[in-house]
């Protein structure tokens, strides 16, 4: 597999309501524990939570309070617990985890799942919250240990969990977790404890103590069959975030190297900077994306157990990079976790395949949506056998011509795609491009008949003259190439 591939009412048992005006693209939206006017410090009790939105530059523009009183569904979090209340972003919703536990309920992050329900909030663009998923089996306390939930990533329906259960057995609710909105049990998809989970260009991602995964199924709904590390680490990392496909930021919680990015070389992730420069603590949550204008804009909450902490923002330098503050917390609350608010347009449709029949799936697709003749996005979707895909951008709503680029296909140009929320996107697809140069020609041939009459498993079998998908390089692929020979692709 590739290496490469975020006033309330309430009733219940069953809480969705509207608590918050939309967000404006590109703020930040924070997660923090203990009220404004808290005025003891954090300890283990259950403890009200605030989602406030910040501008850039660090200007508060709106606080929202969570429910944590009344008969209706909670969402709490432990004062002084240091992994919980990792804030997600992906499709258009937030996602974190909590306890369905009323503020002040002692120790409760040593309760088990029956007394304190794990809760996922999901809050749409709108500021629409809902608190329908109560989890009774996921990261529970079981022997007295610590135990609890950490973070949670969702479309809107599909839910994505990490936490730690005590003891660590999967029979108890531990590792990566999968659920639906609205339920009450969930699935393993990965066993560990859990920290931090992620998605980005529609890709599932996670991390334990030595590195960052990914299943093998892009997005599971069950257990997968396997987990690929794109990166091991000897650092004590606590969150991470991807500014482009070939750009990634791992942060550190230790204090010792801060944050470090990473880019991909074509075979492996490579760090190329370690910043700690205006920082005093390490790192607990970090956020970031790529500007119009091509620049990484990165925020992060530093890690601290006592006292107040911050959001920074990272600045490039001509002698490096450092940290700038953006907003500080109170003294007897704190910052958690910390996401951009970046709303998605979904592109979907189905491209044609010519003569593709299976049972390979034709796998990830790239899509370049550029505008005024400048790459602007660039997104991997995976494409099924019958042609059919979708994805998410945050670009804004225009006009962008889109090429289409798979693995033996040419590159498609669709011109003036007109994209919106919701944005339709066919194109029919050239087959025979063996050596991916964006021709069919004679050198394609030589590759054909290099793997003529071979199969898969057979030394000197090569997939990229398999074009039908069969598993087999015979007579039906000649026809393919025969058909699209001397064409060539739509390049810009």
């Amino acid at each position: 597999m590739n290496q490469k591939y975020i006033s309330c009412v309430f009733a219940l048992f069953a809480t969705s309501f509207a608590s918050a005006a939309p967000f404006t693209a590109s703020n930040l939206v924070v997660t923090q524990v203990g009220s404004n006017t808290r005025a003891v410090a954090l300890n283990g009790s259950a403890t009200e939570v605030l989602l406030k939105e910040f501008t850039p530059s660090g200007t508060l523009v709106q606080t929202i309070p969570l429910p944590s009183s009344g008969s209706g569904t909670k969402l709490t979090l432990a004062g002084n617990v240091t992994y919980e209340g990792q804030l997600s972003f992906y499709n258009n919703f937030f996602s974190m985890m909590g306890y369905d536990a009323t503020a002040g309920a002692s120790n409760v992050a040593l309760g088990t799942a029956t007394t304190f329900p794990r809760v996922v909030m999901i809050m749409d663009k709108n500021g629409n919250i809902d608190l329908t998923t109560r989890m009774t089996d996921t990261f529970p306390n079981n022997d007295g240990g610590e135990a609890g939930p950490r973070s949670a990533v969702t479309d809107g329906n599909r839910i994505w969990m990490a936490g730690k259960a005590s003891p660590n057995n999967v029979a108890f609710g531990a590792g990566y977790r999968t659920t639906t909105k609205g339920s009450t049990t969930s699935s393993i998809i990965w066993t560990g404890i859990g920290k931090s989970i992620n998605v980005y260009n529609d890709r599932l991602f996670f991390h334990n103590t030595t590195g960052i995964l990914t299943p093998e199924v892009a997005l599971p709904a069950t257990a997968s069959v396997s987990n690929a590390f794109i990166l091991d680490f000897t650092l004590s990392i606590s969150d991470f975030c991807f500014t482009d496909a070939d750009t990634l930021y791992v942060a550190d919680d230790s204090g010792t190297k801060g944050v470090t990015k990473y880019v991909w070389s074509g075979s492996a992730w490579n760090p190329v900077e370690s910043i700690t420069n205006g920082l005093l603590t390490g790192v607990r949550s970090i956020a970031g994306y790529k500007n119009a204008q091509g620049e990484d804009q990165v925020y992060v909450v530093t890690n601290t157990t006592s006292g107040p902490n911050s959001i920074f923002k990272l600045v490039p330098g001509e002698f490096g990079s450092q940290f700038s503050l953006v907003a500080t917390s109170g003294t007897h609350n704190r910052f958690k976790s910390v996401e951009v608010f970046l709303p998605s347009n979904t592109v979907s449709g189905t491209l044609q395949l010519q003569s593709y029949e299976g049972p390979v799936v034709p796998g990830n697709f790239r899509f370049d949506f550029y505008q005024g003749g400048v790459l602007k996005d660039s997104k991997l979707a995976n494409v099924a056998i019958n042609g059919t895909y979708s994805l998410n951008t945050t670009l804004p709503a225009g006009s962008y011509d889109v090429l289409v680029r798979g693995t033996t296909w040419l590159t498609k140009k669709i011109a003036g795609v007109n994209l919106t929320a919701n944005t339709t996107m066919n194109a029919s697809m050239v087959n025979g491009n063996a050596n991916d140069d964006d021709s069919v020609d004679l050198l394609d041939y030589f590759v054909l008949s290099d793997s003529y009459n071979l199969g898969l498993g057979d030394a000197g079998y090569n997939d990229s003259a398999d074009f039908n998908g069969d598993n087999s390089v015979d007579l039906l692929d000649y026809f393919i190439l025969s058909d699209s020979y001397n064409k060539e692709s739509d390049l810009p």
